[in-house]
């Protein structure tokens, strides 16, 4: 009996011990709207995948080699690889880094992928303006001093109490300054930010460049942000001045490696 009492233990178990192939999603590609030229991008991979396998090591994955994606192809128009992933294995995604070779072009990448659990193969593409930063620039606001000091002291939100430089300026009032960049494809793109609050070098915009890049004629007071919705970005980083001259000039490089100018006209205290 107690044999019998085994062997049906192994009956039972056996069929627990062999785990189904786990079956293949619709493979993804994705990346940014636009690219910059001469910039690098990320081109995200995925095919749905049950487990995770660290990047060629299958000894670590939980049941190797099911739910492994390979890239057997990547084939880029208007575009240069610069890591080839091809023959890679991941569990389920990979990322390619490409560069935009063009400006006013549209990059076309195409890759070859096999689910490898049940062998099957896909081909999925994606494309991609490239654009060109042309120009600098910078919108403008005004807000009581004494409200700004409360509103960064409390890590609050400018963005209610703010009103446009058209409007009169007390004689009280702080000048705000968001630079901003222009494109070739008429895109505005606030790009500067707090250097070394955040590793720029991973950050998912590969235009952001610290506020150290941007030179002004007269030294900010110091730097907030403030929520431009609903007609610009949630999220933007200005420099402010309590005490502005008649006009505010600033300089940059664009990434297309030509420097860029523009001047701020503060509007008369009255």
């Amino acid at each position: 009996m107690r044999f019998a009492y085994l062997l049906a233990g192994l009956v039972v178990l056996v069929p627990a011990c062999t785990d189904p192939i786990p079956p293949a999603g619709p493979p993804t590609i994705w990346t940014r709207d636009s690219w910059f030229e001469g910039q690098p991008n990320d081109v995200v991979l995925a095919w749905a995948a049950g487990n995770y396998c660290p990047a060629n090591d299958l000894t670590h994955c939980q049941s190797a080699p099911q739910a492994v994606l390979e890239v057997d192809a990547v084939r880029c128009d208007g575009c240069t690889v610069v890591n080839d992933p091809t023959h890679g294995y991941t569990g389920g995604l990979q990322t390619v880094k490409v560069i935009g070779t063009t400006a006013g072009m549209t990059a076309v990448i195409t890759t070859d992928l096999t689910y490898l659990p049940t062998g099957e193969t896909s081909t999925v593409s994606t494309s991609v303006p490239i654009d060109r930063e042309i120009g600098l620039g910078a919108q403008c606001a005004l807000v009581d001093t004494e409200l700004l000091h409360g509103v960064i002291a409390n890590d609050g939100d400018l963005s209610p109490v703010l009103r446009p430089c058209g409007s009169t300026r007390g004689a009280n009032d702080a000048v705000l300054v968001f630079p901003y960049v222009s494109t070739l494809r008429g895109q505005t793109v606030f790009p500067f930010l707090a250097d070394g609050a955040t590793d720029l070098s991973d950050h998912p915009d590969q235009d952001v460049r610290p506020r150290s890049t941007l030179q002004f004629s007269q030294p900010p007071d110091g730097w907030w942000t403030a929520n431009l919705q609903p007609t610009g970005p949630s999220l933007v980083d200005f420099a402010y001045f309590t005490a502005p001259s008649a006009s505010i000039s600033m300089q940059t490089q664009l990434t297309s490696g030509s420097a860029a100018n523009a001047t701020v006209a503060v509007p008369p205290a009255r």
